[in-house]
């Protein structure tokens, strides 16, 4: 293997690794006969409904069915977000004098700003 291969190899394992780290947190539970609950959390809201409802096809699809939504909620659960924009404009002012300090995630938004929860049905 030559050097350039190495280097696309390591770059793809770190870039995978990276998109991994940014993924919505996805869960779905059975609540009755064709009938289930999908939990997303997510920095992203429009990212965490995505996910919901590719989950919500997944489960129905191995089924042979599609989806029905029954409800579907989403709100934001983070930081205040006039308190996390102030963080960041300090952040960012700090980073200009070279002290880069670690934001423990509240400039950019952690991982779990947004939860989606949707009830939805496996129907024919």
């Amino acid at each position: 293997m030559n050097k350039s291969n190495v280097l696309f190899c390591a770059v793809g394992l770190v870039g995978t690794l990276f998109l991994a780290g940014c993924a919505p947190t996805v869960s779905v539970m059975p609540l009755k006969a064709n009938t289930y609950s999908a939990f997303v959390t997510f920095s992203s809201e429009s990212q965490a409904n995505d996910a919901a409802v590719k989950k919500a096809t997944e489960v129905c699809m191995q089924q042979g069915k599609r989806v029905q939504v029954i409800t579907h909620d989403s709100h934001y659960q983070g930081a205040d977000k006039s308190q996390k924009a102030l963080f960041g404009t300090l952040q960012s002012v700090a980073s200009v004098f070279g002290k880069r300090e670690s934001s423990n995630g509240a400039s950019e938004g952690s991982q779990d700003d947004y939860k989606v929860e949707m009830k939805f049905q496996c129907v024919e």
